[in-house]
Parts: structure tokens; sequence; C-alpha cells
């Protein structure tokens, strides 16, 4: 297994450990082999030649071919998958510098956007209460929360490091009462026993 990034995110990708908004449209890469071979084995080609091959043995063996074809086609990739050589530590080191830079920018966005009291009344206790009630069963509390006009933050403490690192994945599939992408970056902190506050960005959106 590669050796892991210093920077906690949602998503696993090229070994680190680099955030992404859960909902777009990203992590696809280790499904994208599977999803080929079912498309193409359930194509109009494919079924019409089942059909034909009824009709005579020639039919048959064509079609025969063809799914030995595919499947060798598909091992091959399977293949080249597991031979791509895993990132040096210098590239996962480069990743995650890119990532918590990337992300400081999210923040400061965060804190330029206007505020829309409408978006934050029907947003903000939603939310609030989605993640408190988290909270609750994962080890840390809700510092503060706000909401702008396209996202919320919410500002977590957690009695070390760890605990944060657990809470995370929760953080990104919890069913909040609320439609919200979720998006959260933890860099390791100096010591990883002391209390740890981490920030998370919800883009959300009101009435879903």
């Amino acid at each position: 297994m590669w050796k892991q990034s210093a920077v906690a995110a949602v998503a696993a990708l090229c070994g680190g450990l680099v955030a992404t908004w859960i909902g777009s449209a990203t992590r696809k890469e280790s499904q994208s082999i599977t999803e080929h071979r079912v498309i193409r084995s359930s194509s109009p080609e494919m079924s019409r030649s089942r059909s034909a091959s009824r009709s005579g043995e020639f039919v048959v063996a064509a079609d025969h071919e063809r799914r030995l074809a595919e499947l060798e086609e598909f091992t091959r990739a399977r293949q080249d998958v597991a031979e791509m050589a895993p990132p040096s530590p210098e590239e996962i080191r480069r990743a995650d510098e890119d990532t918590i830079s990337r992300w400081a920018d999210e923040l400061i966005a965060f804190e330029n956007e206007p505020v829309d009291v409408s978006y934050v009344r029907q947003v903000t206790l939603p939310l609030q209460r989605g993640v408190t009630s988290l909270g609750e069963r994962s080890n840390f509390e809700v510092a503060n929360l706000e909401c702008r006009s396209s996202m919320c933050r919410a500002s977590l403490r957690s009695r070390t490091y760890a605990d944060a690192l657990q809470a995370a994945p929760k953080l990104a599939h919890e069913s909040y009462e609320v439609n919200c992408a979720v998006r959260v970056v933890m860099p390791p902190p100096s010591d990883p026993e002391q209390p740890y506050e981490s920030n998370v960005l919800y883009r959300c959106v009101p009435g879903t």
C-alpha cells in the first residue's frame, strides 16, 4: 500500500489524502475500468450478437471471440493500473503543500463572501443541528458555525488530532437536514496529542 500523505482529507488520490467536494464529479479513477466494461458488455452490438448466435455456429464463435478479446483488454487494463509506480515522497509532499495552499484560499474566499440573510436563515439552524448531533457521537465540539451566501464554515474542536481524523469521513457522509457538499482538510499539528481545531466548509442548497 502506498505511503499515506500527512494531509488528512476526504478523498484519496495518488497515495496522498487529497480533499475534494463530496458530491462533485470526482473519485472516478478506481471505478472507470469496471464501468467501461459494464457499458461495453451491455452494448447494442453485444445484444444483437447474442440474438444472432442462435442462427449459426459462425456467429456463436464470433461472439465468443469478441467476449474473450474484451476480457483480455479488461485484464490488461487492470494490470496496467496495478503496475503504476507509487508516488515518491517528494511528490506526496508537493501534493500536500498544494492541498493546504488551495484550502487556505478557499477559507479566504468564504471570509470574503457577502452575507445573504435569506440563505443564512434557511441553512444555519438545520446545519447546526446536524453538526452538533454528529459531534456528540464523534468526540468533537462545534466551536462556531456561520453561513454566508453559498457556503457555511464550521469550526470544530477535537481532543486530539487522531480524534479529528476519525471524524473527517463522518462529517463528509453524515445525512444533514439540508443538502450540502462537504470539504475538510486537516493539516497535521506540531503536537498531535493537543486539542485540535479544524474547519469544515459546506456548500448547501436551501430547501432540499
